[in-house]
């Protein structure tokens, strides 16, 4: 299993979705910045992916095993509102069993200091 590095979670994401596209797996990634897809688009394989520069209103209507969420994606949205209306979204083209896996971070629970090797690492098998 590759190890996987990258300098933001937005560069890690990018990445991850290369990997699979390159396993033949389906992956769409949407970001409603260009300047990103952009990023993504010049790496290689990326032509495997569908890149779309937009939110969930403009991806297409799909049925998705899991739907990732990185980069305090959360912050973006600036009432409830909206992020409701982006949960239900990214629900509705999940699959019975599909995950939403998102990142959240709050500095003020500090949890890097339990970001220890002993409570963090483990080895999880990839089928090929």
């Amino acid at each position: 299993m590759p190890m996987v590095r990258g300098h933001d979670s937005r560069s890690f994401l990018r990445h991850c979705r290369l990997l699979l596209a390159e396993r033949g797996v389906h992956v769409t990634g949407v970001d409603p910045a260009a300047a990103f897809i952009a990023v993504a688009q010049s790496k290689p394989g990326a032509e495997a992916v569908m890149w779309i520069v937009g939110t969930v209103d403009d991806v297409p209507a799909l049925q998705v095993d899991a739907v990732t969420m990185t980069a305090n994606v959360a912050q973006v949205f600036l009432d409830d509102d909206t992020w409701n209306a982006t949960l239900r979204a990214a629900y509705a083209v999940l699959r019975p069993g599909g995950v939403l896996v998102f990142e959240a971070r709050r500095p003020d629970d500090r949890a890097w200091e339990r970001w220890t090797p002993d409570a963090t690492r483990r080895i999880v098998p990839v089928p090929d």
